[in-house]
Order: C-alpha cells, then sequence, then structure tokens
C-alpha cells in the first residue's frame, strides 16, 4: 500500500541497460490469435486481464502481439508519463481510428498530425474558463426548464427511472444550446438522440477485425447513415445563420473554405457533428457515474448536502461556487478515478524507446489503462473504495501532493489531453449541485443497482439501466410539470 507522504513506493535502483529486459506476458502465435479475439470481445477485461497474470503486483510492461503487431500495457506511473508527454517518440495510433473516421469524417480524432494542431487550437478556444461559465448557464437552465419538471412528475408518482437516460438528455441538449446556438426546446429529440445513436456505433464497432464499406446494407450501416444523414440535415441551414456568430459552430463556418472562398459543407458539417458527439458523452457518463456513486454511500451525499447549505444556501447554484467547495471536487474527481469515461489511451511507438530496459519497437502501439492504475493496491489505498476524501488537499493520497509520477489522469495528459474536461466536470458539478437541492434518490431495486457493471466499449457506460426513485427534499418542489423523456440508450 502507499504509505503516508510518500508519492509512490516504487523502487527505482540503478538503471538497466537499454533493451536487456525481457517483457513479461503472453507468447507464441495462438496467443496473438487469441489477444485479438479477446480485444474485441472485451478490451478492458483483456487488458485487466494480462495485468492480473503477468505484472505479479509490479509495474513492469507487458509485452504481446495482436495478429502479428507488438503491443505494450504500460503501469508503471513513470512509464504512463513518458508515454503521454514525449511526443517525439510516441504519436496517436491513426490506423486504430478507422470507425470513427468513417462516423465522423473530419474530427480532432481522426485527422493527420499537419491538420491537428490548428483544429485542436481552434477547440480550446471554445473550452476556456469564461465559457465554460456561460455555457452552464445553459446546463442550469435545461435542468430547471426540462429535467427538473421531470423528475418532479417521477417523485410525485412514485416511478423509477434510469439515471443514465435522464443525463443523456440534459447532457445532449446543452450540446446543441452551447455549439449550436439552439434555444433550448429547439433541437427535435430525434436529433439529438441521432448523435447518441452515433456514438453507439462507434462502441459497437470499434474493435472489429473486419468492417464493411459503408456502402454495404448491413442494418448497423443503414442505421449510420441515416443518423448521420438527420443530423447534418439539421445542421445544414444553421451554418448560414451562425457564420458570423462567435459559437462554435460559427468559427468552424468560418475556417473551412474552398478555393472560391464557399464554404466547405462536408468539412464543417463532419467537424461540428464530431465535436456534439465528443461533448456529451464524456459529460453524459461523468453525470450519470456521479450520481451513482452518491446514492451508494449515503455519507458522502450528507456532506454534499452540508456544503451545498453553507455555500449556496437557498439560491441556485452557479459555477462560481465551485472554488468554495472543495467536497464537491473530490466527489467528482474520485468518479473520474473509479469511472474514468476514456479507460484507455493508446499511442504508436514511433522509434525504438528504453523504458527502464524494456525495448519498445518502433511501429508498436504502446497502450496505458487508467482503470488499472487508477486503483492500483501500490498507488491507492483501497483502491476499490469510493473514498473522495482521498482528493481533499490534506491527502497524502492527493495528486496534487504527489506529482513527480502520474498516478491519475482520467483524460490523458499531454499535448493530446482532452480539450472538454474541464467542460464535462463543469456540467456534472452543477448537475450534482441542482438535483441534491431538490431531490433525495434511492435504488429502485437495490440488489440491481448494487450489480451494475461496465460496458466496456471505448468508454465506460453502465452495462444496464441505473433505476432509482426520486423524492423530495425539505425544499417545496414548485408547481412545474413536464413529461419524461423517452428512451435513447443503446443498450
Amino acid at each position: 500500500m502507499m504509505t503516508e507522504g510518500s508519492d509512490c513506493p516504487i523502487n527505482h535502483g540503478s538503471a538497466p541497460a537499454p533493451g536487456t529486459r525481457h517483457f513479461p506476458g503472453p507468447k507464441g502465435t495462438l496467443a496473438s490469435l487469441r489477444g485479438a479475439v479477446a480485444m474485441q470481445r472485451n478490451l478492458l477485461s483483456f487488458l485487466c486481464g494480462l495485468e492480473s497474470r503477468y505484472a505479479n503486483g509490479g509495474f513492469d510492461p507487458i509485452g504481446f502481439t495482436v495478429m502479428g503487431r507488438p503491443m505494450y500495457l504500460l503501469v508503471k506511473p513513470a512509464h504512463i508519463a513518458r508515454m503521454l508527454r514525449d511526443s517525439e517518440s510516441f504519436a496517436r495510433p491513426l490506423e486504430l481510428v478507422e470507425v470513427f473516421r468513417r462516423s465522423l469524417g473530419f474530427s480532432a480524432v481522426t485527422v493527420s498530425d499537419e491538420e491537428w494542431r490548428p483544429v485542436r487550437k481552434r477547440t480550446m478556444v471554445y473550452f476556456e474558463v469564461p465559457k465554460l461559465h456561460d455555457y452552464a448557464k445553459a446546463v442550469s437552465e435545461v435542468l430547471q426548464r426540462q429535467t427538473i419538471p421531470a423528475i418532479i412528475e417521477l417523485a410525485r408518482t412514485g416511478e423509477p427511472f434510469d439515471i443514465f437516460e435522464q443525463m443523456l438528455d440534459v447532457a445532449s441538449i446543452a450540446a446543441f444550446v452551447n455549439f449550436i446556438g439552439d434555444q433550448i426546446g429547439e433541437t427535435p429529440k430525434p436529433v439529438y438522440q441521432a448523435v447518441n445513436r452515433i456514438f453507439c456505433y462507434i462502441r459497437r464497432n470499434v474493435f472489429a477485425l473486419y468492417l464493411p464499406p459503408l456502402w454495404v446494407p448491413t442494418r448497423d450501416n443503414r442505421e449510420l447513415r441515416r443518423d448521420l444523414s438527420l443530423l447534418r440535415e439539421y445542421l445544414r441551414p444553421k451554418l448560414y445563420s451562425q457564420a458570423a456568430e462567435q459559437t462554435m459552430m460559427g468559427d468552424i463556418a468560418r475556417t473551412h473554405k474552398l478555393a472560391d472562398g464557399s464554404p466547405n459543407l462536408p468539412k464543417i458539417l463532419e467537424e461540428i457533428a464530431s465535436n456534439l458527439v465528443g461533448a456529451s458523452e464524456t459529460t453524459i457518463i461523468l453525470m450519470a457515474w456521479a450520481l451513482y456513486y452518491i446514492i451508494q454511500n449515503p455519507d458522502v451525499e450528507a456532506q454534499l448536502r452540508a456544503e451545498l447549505a453553507a455555500v449556496v444556501g437557498d439560491r441556485l447554484p452557479t459555477t462560481h461556487d465551485f472554488k468554495n467547495m472543495p467536497y464537491l471536487d473530490a466527489v467528482i474527481h474520485e468518479t473520474l478515478r473509479l469511472r474514468p469515461p476514456a479507460y484507455t489511451t493508446g499511442r504508436r511507438v514511433v522509434k525504438d524507446t528504453d523504458l527502464d530496459g524494456f525495448l519498445l519497437r518502433r511501429g508498436g502501439l504502446a497502450l496505458v489503462c487508467q482503470h488499472i492504475t487508477q486503483r492500483h493496491p501500490k498507488l491507492w489505498k483501497d483502491g476499490e473504495a469510493f473514498n473522495p476524501a482521498r482528493f481533499l488537499a490534506s491527502s497524502a493520497e492527493a495528486p496534487q501532493n504527489r506529482k513527480s509520477e502520474m498516478v491519475f489522469f482520467p483524460f490523458a495528459e499531454g499535448r493530446h489531453l482532452c480539450p472538454g474536461r474541464t467542460y464535462a466536470i463543469y456540467e456534472a458539478k452543477l448537475l450534482v449541485l441542482q438535483l441534491l437541492r431538490q431531490f433525495h434518490f434511492t435504488a429502485a431495486d437495490p440488489e440491481h443497482f448494487d450489480n451494475v457493471g461496465l460496458d466496456a466499449r471505448v468508454t465506460l457506460r453502465p452495462d444496464r439501466p441505473i433505476r432509482v426513485r426520486a423524492h423530495f427534499t425539505a425544499r417545496a418542489p414548485g408547481e412545474m410539470n413536464a413529461s419524461a423523456p423517452g428512451d435513447m440508450t443503446c443498450r
């Protein structure tokens, strides 16, 4: 276990000669074929199985091959930091994003390294803190006008509902308001539901050994073409109304021009659609798991309510309250530790690279797994337990108190650090505060609730509905009325 005040109890010792150490891991052609099948079926289980079987509780990188390609699973924090920060030795593995390319087209995930930098720079502008405060106002309005009225009706009837399904509506509508300039209630439900279904297609097919061309009329291809058409046809007329506006869509519309100066419609539509998909997915997952853990831990809920009462009182919470709410921040970060929306990150090895005597070969694929490292027993005390106190400033476990090595990286790190990370955190915090202000939630079926697992295809969604009942707190519910949103999950 971690000892009090230590960064990470790893024995560094003297450095071995480069390339002199042999990777632990499965060997042989049969193991390579089995690895390909296992990665397609359940990548998270495959990676956890490798770490459990070959790491022996240590931090040596694990080497294996899949369809003849060398791969490496990195667990040691110093190795992870090297992979994520050393852009001369490690690069984005563009060959692994074919399903993103066919679904989203031009996006920060799929572009070449030459195109990536301007896309990244343009995206970062729209996630600066002043804009995040404005975005949060839209989230608050979505909650007050749609989500909370719907939950009020469910609380009055005692009808159970799925947390994840509710979060889909909040995050999806807010993304259209913030990025496209829609008014609340303007975006048709089939359109914002299409965003979720597009990502569901990616989740189902990201590790497929073979993807038929998009023109082949498989069920998946037909549904993807339909959803892409629905989304892009909705966005197309907005290009012209937003072209002069200081919105994300307006900026993208002004950026992509053909040689004659006319808008490059395919690129514009592809980039804005990819931003809608990416922003929605991360936010949905963080919101849902945060509420799940709060419901599971009454002591955590009690401390959150006490902090809410002390800082906010009877008024509506805002993003400016966050700086005075360290326990709320700790709850969100502990959620990210146990349930990072993206649970693994990969980089292509650009040149032969030595890590403590282990030689990663050029052309190989290096993987890190947040789900493994962020709960490793040598890095975290009771790493499987939900304990927000470990993220308070006074805790020896808090990442800011052990900066020498990377133990917490839910949004990756380095030049490819997720630009929308703070957007997702702000939304999750605001949602938690506004819902706890008015409701107390309980599991609709405790046994079912306690057994919610992971659907680990690309992101860590719950593997079943998180069904709860809402109850009013002492605060009067008001007279708002709304219908509960319909099902838009891909389970």
